[in-house]
């Protein structure tokens, strides 16, 4: 049985909060594993790591590390012929403008090390890889993936809260340039035209908030908690944006992410309308497992109306959705991959 030393750290975007990359990347499928027996883990930040929980690991998981004591552990990590893995879900030696986070020359030369260094690199999908496989040529594709048994939910049995509420959730700043104002005058127009509708927005706070009507505003929870609240609310469709080909320099970043979106929307049943960007119209099928939309104002407006209106159009994406994600996204299929890797690792690796 392996045993995995998660290294937890603070967020790259917001110093007050622990990463939400590595609670929505690696726990589920960690616990998951762990649960069945596969695996023991456990998860300490960075700074509390000492030599002896590094040499009583197999595994030592990384994620977007750019620290001094991340490259420490690391080291020491390698020296002790532990398997070293390093996760990006974003390419963050080019973080684009809208970003929060913004690395020092010191914290990019580390995340550099980071990825050249460790024994393998795990990342959310093949434009990545192929950028990554210059840098470390043990690199494998992860996905994301949910556990629906913890959020104990069902599109069959879903009920929509009595007043109509829709979510948008975002972190590490607005994923849009070109379109932003577009994007925030279409949600306040729809706000001002539906008085019924109450918004709730969980995650960074931005200045368009003070635009909208009835907005409700929920400080960060730890992933497991964020999701079985999202499940209990009955949220009648979330909005999710993100640059598409107008946001051309942006756009390679944007296309590296894992659609985390709409796998935690799909399997919490809640009906999503999505940028027309390449990691979202590449995975959803419009009109069927959700709303693929252009970054215009009119195009967000009248699909935003067109779901509040359409009960059963709500019903067929959410339903479509779940099932889609059941099929595709379930844990028990990254769990499986997570293993594979670390199998086919410590054969080629460690002969």
């Amino acid at each position: 049985m392996y045993k995995i030393l998660v290294v937890q750290r603070i967020s790259l975007s917001n110093n007050n909060l622990e990463s939400r990359s590595i609670g929505a990347r690696f726990l589920p499928f960690i616990s998951n594993l762990h649960k069945d027996k596969k695996i023991n883990f456990s998860i300490k930040f960075e700074k509390d790591i000492i030599k002896k929980d590094i040499i009583e690991s197999d595994v030592v998981l990384f994620c977007k590390h750019t620290s001094d004591k991340g490259v420490e552990i690391l080291e020491q990590a390698n020296n002790f012929s532990k398997l070293t893995i390093y996760d990006l879900d974003d390419w963050i030696f080019d973080i684009p403008s809208y970003s929060l986070t913004s690395l020092t020359n010191s914290e990019i030369s580390n995340a550099n090390k980071m990825l050249t260094e460790s024994k393998l690199v795990t990342v959310s999908n093949e434009l990545i890889r192929n950028k990554v496989i210059k840098y470390n040529k043990n690199c494998f594709i992860l996905g994301t993936g949910f556990d629906h048994i913890l959020t104990n939910i069902n599109p069959d049995n879903h009920v929509e809260s009595k007043r109509p509420s829709i979510i948008y959730s975002n972190t590490d700043g607005v994923k849009l340039i070109n379109k932003r104002k577009e994007f925030f005058s279409a949600i306040a127009d729809f706000l001002s035209i539906n008085k019924d509708v109450e918004m709730h927005f969980w995650g960074d706070r931005f200045r368009e908030l003070n635009l909208f009507p009835r907005v409700v505003v929920h400080k960060f929870e730890p992933n497991l908690i964020y999701k079985k609240t999202l499940a209990k609310t009955g949220y009648w469709f979330g909005l999710v944006p993100l640059g598409g080909k107008e946001d051309n320099e942006e756009l390679f970043f944007n296309s590296c992410k894992s659609p985390v979106k709409y796998i935690d929307y799909a399997s919490l049943c809640i009906p999503g309308i999505y940028s027309n960007s390449p990691i979202y119209s590449s995975v959803i099928k419009n009109k069927i497992t959700g709303l693929i939309v252009e970054n215009t104002y009119d195009e967000w407006l009248a699909h935003m109306n067109l779901l509040l209106d359409k009960s059963e159009l709500r019903n067929k994406i959410r339903c479509a959705a779940y099932h889609d994600a059941i099929e595709n996204y379930s844990i028990d299929r990254v769990s499986e991959r997570f293993m594979q890797i670390i199998w086919t690792a410590n054969e080629t690796l460690f002969d």
